[in-house]
């Protein structure tokens, strides 16, 4: 059993002491309030390490094997001044973690995947501007990240199973994956989404954003539903708008539920198969999947061609003609716009295969 005591501090960090709990059998690393471990190192070929307490890490973390129990604990990792924590937690779950930095010279570099069954903080011990890279953060409870935080690299995941509420403190994410469809996931402050960066909603997510507040992301890209599990988007005060900004010139999205949202600080976002739920400023529900010719009938004779339009939701074009496939292939010349022709010169299209006349009935699916 190890109880923390002051080894090291933030100022200097751990220096090179590592503690190693590699017992064979039952061990505790419990820590109070008070009082800092330094490197940790879990290698046990058997037995369980609980954790216990509040156990405060100032050097690196590294689970290398056995079963660790979280218990009720919280995991406090915080690195020192000038001096980058290594984090590799393995497999097992932890209950409450708390990450803190201390300022812009400070890093910490997460290895692999770190699951969070209880609530994660995101703070600082002194000063902003600190780093969180590498690897992902998955979170059952809820997460709060302090204003001063620095920027966080590290994906985030949102997996729980019950209602869960995330307050990033106004604060860039590189990685947002929310997978929690069992109850709705609620964003108590604003957050941005760098133009590398993305966001992905699960489909069916129920996501609730702060009235008032300001989410800005890259793209939408990540937020479509399908049309049995749309993904629904509300405000946290039902009639109360919350503000959508999306950099990318005409953002579109696909079976969404939207309700009190405010994007008029960007272009129109476009829609297709989606439901306005009301008090929406600047949203397009009315785009629907078409495909249609734009070719006359005079055009199509040999050397011929055929060209048309499409919804840009539409994935997959094929041509037939008289219900037959043709031998050829449709050329996609932009998301909205399409055509095929029946003569190879400067390969701009394989051939049709047959003549196109006007009283042949051209399908394009």
């Amino acid at each position: 059993t190890m109880t923390s005591a002051v080894f090291g501090n933030h100022s200097s960090g751990p220096g090179n002491v590592t503690i190693k709990l590699e017992g064979s059998g039952a061990q505790t690393l419990a820590g109070p309030t008070a009082g800092h471990f330094p490197n940790v190192t879990i290698d046990k070929p058997a037995g369980r390490l609980t954790l216990s307490g509040a156990p405060y890490i100032v050097g690196n973390w590294t689970h290398m094997r056995g079963e660790v129990a979280a218990g009720s604990s919280t995991l406090i990792l915080a690195c020192a001044y000038k001096v980058p924590q290594s984090i590799t937690p393995g497999p097992r779950a932890y209950n409450n973690v708390i990450i803190r930095g201390f300022g812009q010279y400070s890093s910490q570099e997460i290895s692999g995947t770190m699951n969070v069954s209880g609530n994660l903080e995101l703070g600082v011990t002194a000063y902003s501007g600190n780093k969180l890279n590498g690897g992902a953060i998955a979170v059952k409870g809820d997460v709060i990240v302090d204003p001063n935080f620095g920027m966080i690299n590290s994906a985030l995941q949102l997996n729980g199973v019950g209602a869960q509420n995330a307050d990033f403190g106004g604060r860039a994410l590189r990685n947002l994956n929310v997978t929690n469809t069992s109850s709705a996931v609620t964003f108590s402050n604003g957050f941005s989404i760098p133009a590398d960066g993305m966001i992905t909603f699960a489909t069916g997510t129920v996501a609730k954003f702060a009235a008032g507040q300001t989410f800005t992301l890259n793209t939408l890209s990540g937020l479509s539903g399908t049309s049995d599990h749309p993904v629904t988007l509300r405000s946290n005060v039902d009639g109360q708008q919350w503000r959508l900004v999306v950099a990318l010139h005409g953002a579109r999205v696909l079976y969404v539920d939207v309700k009190d949202s405010d994007a008029s600080s960007c272009a129109t976002i476009n829609t297709c198969g989606s439901i306005d739920s009301g008090n929406n400023q600047n949203w397009n529900f009315n785009q629907v999947g078409v495909t249609s010719f734009a070719t006359s009938d005079s055009s199509i004779v040999s050397p011929a061609w055929v060209e048309g339009a499409c919804g840009w939701d539409v994935t997959n074009l094929a041509c037939s003609l008289n219900d037959v496939a043709a031998n050829s292939t449709l050329i996609r010349l932009s998301d909205t716009k399409w055509f095929i022709d029946n003569n190879r010169s400067e390969n701009v299209s394989p051939a049709l295969g047959v003549r196109l006349s006007p009283t042949a009935a051209t399908t394009v699916v």
